[in-house]
């Protein structure tokens, strides 16, 4: 009987607890790492230095280049998911997820001229 108590309670605590999922670049979603980042200041060099490489990188008109970086997080809730399946609930979201974009412009010379941040 123990053996199967235990073993409810093994099931049960995986069930409730979920596990995190993580793509992209962590980096940005620490918003000291954002407030660095000085607009017409901050140099293509030293966003690498604070962020790394960018997710995307395009070319734009007279020289400027727009850089990209995101970031999906989120949590599984596998026993939402196990009754979801079932068919017990209608519908729901098995995974919560945030995602974070930083899309950044610079100008000919290398220096940031734009700072667009959002979920």
């Amino acid at each position: 009987m123990k053996k199967i108590v235990l073993g409810l309670m093994v099931v049960l605590g995986f069930g409730l607890s979920g596990c995190m999922v993580n793509s992209g670049n962590v980096s940005i979603t620490k918003k000291e790492n954002v407030r660095k980042l000085r607009v017409y200041k901050t140099t293509q060099s030293q966003v690498k230095q604070i962020l790394g490489t960018p997710s995307t990188v395009m070319m734009l008109d007279g020289g400027k280049e727009k850089w990209t970086y995101s970031h999906t997080g989120g949590e599984t809730h596998l026993l939402r998911s196990m009754i979801h399946l079932n068919g017990v609930l209608g519908g729901g979201n098995q995974l919560d997820t945030k995602m974070t974009i930083l899309s950044l412009t610079f100008n000919s010379r290398g220096i940031l001229v734009r700072k667009k941040y959002g979920y």
